[in-house]
Order: C-alpha cells, then structure tokens, then sequence
C-alpha cells in the first residue's frame, strides 16, 4: 500500500516533439486518506489526479531540454486535508440542447469557489465555469449550471469545491450521452514522419475491435486487438524499414467496419 510522502517516479526516454498525453488507469492504487499528484518539473506545476477513476493529462515535448528530461514527472502522494463540505448528490442530464449539471451539498463552511469541469471520452478535464458559494453552514444547499456547447457523444462532468486556503475537494464523476455521432478514426500525425502513430476511435461502442494496417498492395502489415473503454487513443508503430508511401489503418468490430488512409514520408 502507498503511504503518506512516497512517490512514484515517471520515466521518459527518446521522446520526440509533439503534443503528447498521459492516460492514467488507476488500479490498486487508492488508500484511505492519501490523495495524489501528478508534479510537472518542466512546467513547474501540479495536478490532482483520481486514484478511483480513468484520468488524463496533457503535455507538450518541444526543443528545449527540459521538455524531455527522463525525471520531468512524478506522482506524489500526501495525507488527505479533509474539507467539512459534502457532496450529498450530483447528477447531470440532457436538457433542450444542452446539458443540466445540478449538485447539492451540506456543511458549506469556509468555501471559496465550486469549480466546474467537463471532459469528453479523452478524460481531460477543463474548466467550465466558476460558481460563488452560498455560504450555508446550516442546511444543504443546491447548485446548477447548464452546458450549452456539449460534446457530441460522451460529456463527463465533476464539480471542484476549493475553501479560502486553497484545499480542494472532488465531486463524484458524472456522465451523460448527446446522440450519436459518426462512427470514425482519426489518426495523427498524418503524414506521418516518424514510427509513432496515435488513433482515436469516435463514438465507438465499449468493446474489443481488431486494428490492421495493409500497405498500398493490401497486404497486411500489423494486426492487434485493441479494448475501447472511453479511453479512445491507441498507438501503433510503423517500423523503420517500411516502404514511404500510403497505408490504411483499419478498425474492424462487430457490425463496425473503419478506416483511414495514411501517409509515411
């Protein structure tokens, strides 16, 4: 079990420049009155992540060194600070063409702000609005705040309380379904430069699926079996000694049939 103070190190190494993101999928990790971080030595910064659910985090490898150093992150762990406020209840539904996120809590003492965050199906969270506490001690007290821009597809919503110092406290994580999009592939980057290659699958139903990539000829070149669960991104390798040229990336399920041409250069 983690304790209070330890710290899990986060090595890189051979990273090139590009947008990147860490998908954080907790397991057996959680322990009673620890909550952890994710610390940043490039950017000198610190998030909170959830040791309960999947989560996600952004980051940019650029030319400057410190980008790409192999000790950039770590995770640490410190005792929880609990805050007197309680969630009593969250929920969030489709309203006109919009989303409703309404909340309740109880014990609302020394609060300084309810931040709202949203993410879509990559789980990176981002700020949405600001809520001013009411400021009862006494009674539960309610909250909403309607979405207007929604994802299509999956929104995930949670509400952050931070009190007058600076501690903070997470809401529950609450999910809610606009439509149905096209069912698609995007693939990037394309062209592709180098051997990476990242895939997002949209609006994919959870399940397994076989990826493959055939050359120009349509001869196979890579087969796997991928799991999409919400978290949407893969990644695949195109080997040094493949020919520069066109490829299709395809995703096969049941009743679902994919694709997306790519080029190496």
């Amino acid at each position: 079990l983690m304790a209070a103070n330890d710290t899990l190190f986060v090595n890189m190494a051979q990273m090139r420049q590009f947008n990147y993101k860490f998908n954080f999928n907790p397991s057996n990790l959680q322990t009673s009155g620890l909550d952890a971080f994710l610390q940043d030595a490039y950017t000198n910064s610190e998030t909170a992540i959830s040791l309960s659910a999947n989560n996600a985090y952004q980051f940019l490898v650029n030319t400057d060194a410190g980008s790409f150093v192999a000790n950039r992150f770590r995770i640490v762990y410190r005792p929880t600070v609990p805050l007197p406020v309680n969630f009593t209840s969250i929920k969030a539904y489709q309203k006109q063409e919009g989303i409703q996120l309404e909340w309740m809590v109880s014990n609302e003492i020394n609060i300084g702000q309810y931040i709202v965050e949203k993410a879509n199906a990559s789980l990176s969270f981002e700020k949405i609005e600001t809520v001013v506490p009411k400021g009862s001690a006494i009674s539960e007290t309610s909250y909403s705040v309607f979405d207007s821009k929604p994802f299509l597809g999956v929104n995930y919503f949670r509400v952050k309380a931070i009190d007058k110092n600076g501690e903070f406290k997470y809401s529950e994580t609450v999910k809610v379904n606009i439509g149905k999009g096209k069912e698609s592939i995007t693939i990037f980057p394309n062209p592709s430069i180098g051997e990476e290659l990242y895939i997002n699958l949209n609006n994919l139903p959870n399940g397994k699926y076989e990826l493959k990539v055939l050359n120009s000829l349509g001869q196979e070149m890579v087969r796997k079996i991928i799991v999409y669960d919400d978290i949407n991104q893969q990644q695949i390798m195109l080997t040094s000694n493949w020919a520069k040229g066109t490829y299709m990336i395809v995703v096969v399920g049941k009743d679902i049939q994919v694709q997306q041409t790519i080029i190496k250069q």
